[in-house]
């Protein structure tokens, strides 16, 4: 056995010693930066997951919108766009609720009315003019719509935020996205579903 600063150690060993300050700094300023550089990277894929999760619902629920509107106007005998100052987007939209069905429009035909409430961001449709209390949501979270009646067809063109992020400081234009559909009006009940994006 060698003696080494005191201590008895097995042959050709060295005595253990701890950190010194300047060892033990550096190893938990590395640390640190290790377990920083981890969470800054968990929180960005956290948001980008979220992010992502969050512009496809949005582009869902743009698609479900463009289909709704698409059924209505669809199923339509005859169809009218109100044009004003506010341009809020109205649509007369009459249609047959008689038990038998005619090709064309008819006077005995119901008015309904679909329009864009700019305050709540909300497409509603009423199918009665004459029931104010029967209104249906179409859709909401909707920054803007417009309708433009060529003929018997109707381009719709939607606008929807996709800035998921309230705190974010972007320019609102940059997020905004445009979805565009063309319907032709067919005086079709049994059409549930059409669209041409």
């Amino acid at each position: 056995m060698e003696l080494h600063h005191g201590k008895q150690t097995p042959l050709g060993m060295k005595a253990s010693r701890g950190f010194t300050i300047p060892e033990f700094m550096i190893a938990t300023f590395i640390g640190f930066i290790t377990m920083a550089l981890v969470w800054v990277a968990f929180m960005g894929f956290q948001f980008q997951t979220r992010t992502t999760f969050a512009q496809t619902l949005n582009t869902h629920n743009t698609q479900k919108t463009m289909e709704k509107i698409g059924r209505i106007i669809m199923q339509s005998t005859d169809l009218e766009i109100e044009s004003n100052e506010e341009d809020l987007g109205i649509v007369h939209i009459w249609r047959d609720t008689q038990e038998v069905w005619t090709p064309n429009s008819t006077e005995d035909d119901v008015e309904g009315l679909m329009f864009y409430d700019e305050e709540e961001k909300k497409i509603w449709y009423r199918p009665d003019v004459d029931k104010a209390a029967e209104v249906e949501l179409v859709a909401e979270r909707i920054e803007g719509i417009d309708f433009d009646l060529v003929g018997d067809a109707v381009f719709v063109t939607i606008e929807t935020d996709y800035d998921v992020d309230p705190n974010h400081l972007v320019n609102s234009e940059e997020t905004i996205r445009k979805t565009y559909a063309s319907y032709a009006v067919r005086n079709n009940p049994r059409i549930r579903i059409g669209a041409t994006f």
